[in-house]
């Protein structure tokens, strides 16, 4: 892990696995690189209108 990188990141971690539990292929999201999963989490939002 590097510490530097790993607040952000784990942020959008934590975002995948809440939205995991309903969308369970967003699990496999936590394997990849945090821009990945940045990616993806800003998808979500935008998907659920959290925008």
């Amino acid at each position: 892990m590097v510490p530097d990188t790993v607040p952000q990141c784990q942020v959008q971690l934590n975002l995948l696995i809440t939205y995991g539990m309903m969308h369970p292929w967003v699990l496999k999201g936590k394997v990849v690189l945090c821009t990945s999963l940045e990616l993806t989490a800003q998808i979500l939002i935008q998907k659920e209108g959290l925008t």
